[in-house]
């Protein structure tokens, strides 16, 4: 469940701070209340309420809504009733205090600990873009998964990208709803010391097996990422790779597909506007000459086939 800041349904105002227990307790009286019910409750950090809800109506808490609204005392009273110790520790790093995540550990967690989504502690870690936690993690002996790389890369994280590389991530997976590589994201994300360490560790900068046939190139020339193309071009990135529509990187760069390509990342990537706090950022392309120079320069052929 994806949650919101907006007020339950079947609950009134009363779950903002500073709620009064009796009148809340009346409108329990008059409605049923629910999951969602309790959520406004974690947000408002009323503790009374909260203990009220949970085991006079026994409803199960949602760990991950005290996460969100970094609730932690609702989280560790919950973790006293239910005993989660797997499952708090896994959503622990999102409070980012490490001494948390090395209690739980020490009083039992298993470190190989999966949710639902199949997202490790390590994992929530780097969404929570704390490396100091998943160092620890590393000292522990966390496995690193392909989906770790990806979050790293994906929420811009440079930080993270050079730790999991200094524990042996591999850089080339590929993102499965667009088929984009890591560097194809980092391209996105116009983070050049990401691409800068993805191209040394050998990942293929002329890919274009992603779903439109894109080479990271080709990102880079219709964002107008200049630095970014620079860059790629010094490395040995091709000017004349024909995507599925038969267009190549200097077309994209004339005639950018912007609101198309918005749509299209912004419908596959959903994944990160939630777990993390990255928010992808999409800018309005213009004054495309020094593009165009740059790749007619490097070989681009604008007569070419489509």
């Amino acid at each position: 469940m994806i949650l919101t800041r907006k007020s339950p349904k079947n609950v009134s105002t009363f779950h903002l701070k500073g709620a009064i227990n009796t009148s809340l307790i009346n409108v329990w009286r008059n409605k049923n209340p629910d999951s969602e019910t309790l959520n406004a409750i974690v947000e408002s950090h009323n503790i009374d309420n909260f203990k009220k809800l949970e085991f006079g109506y026994n409803i199960e808490p949602s760990l991950r809504s005290m996460t969100f609204y970094h609730n932690l005392h609702a989280y560790i009273i919950a973790l006293n009733a239910t005993n989660a110790v797997d499952l708090c520790f896994l959503y622990s790093p999102y409070f980012q205090i490490p001494s948390f995540c090395e209690y739980l550990y020490a009083n039992g967690a298993n470190i190989s600990s999966r949710n639902p989504d199949d997202c490790s502690t390590l994992d929530i870690a780097i969404l929570a873009d704390h490396a100091e936690i998943a160092s620890f993690l590393f000292s522990k002996g966390i496995e690193i998964d392909e989906k770790a790389f990806y979050y790293a890369v994906s929420s811009n994280s440079t930080v993270m990208v050079e730790l999991l590389v200094s524990h042996g991530a591999d850089v080339n997976f590929r993102e499965n709803n667009t088929g984009f590589s890591m560097l194809h994201i980092a391209c996105l994300n116009c983070n050049i010391k990401v691409v800068e360490i993805l191209i040394s560790h050998g990942i293929n900068i002329n890919d274009n097996e992603d779903v439109r046939g894109f080479t990271p190139l080709v990102i880079a020339s219709m964002m107008h990422y200049k630095e970014i193309a620079e860059f790629l071009l010094s490395h040995g990135a091709s000017t004349n790779i024909q995507d599925k529509n038969g267009k190549m990187a200097i077309h994209h760069a004339i005639v950018p597909d912007c609101q198309g390509f918005t749509e299209f990342i912004t419908n596959k990537i959903e994944y990160l506007n939630f777990h993390s706090r990255y928010q992808p950022s999409l800018p309005i392309v213009e004054n495309f000459s020094d593009m165009i120079v740059l790749l007619l320069s490097n070989g681009a052929d604008v007569n070419a086939k489509k």
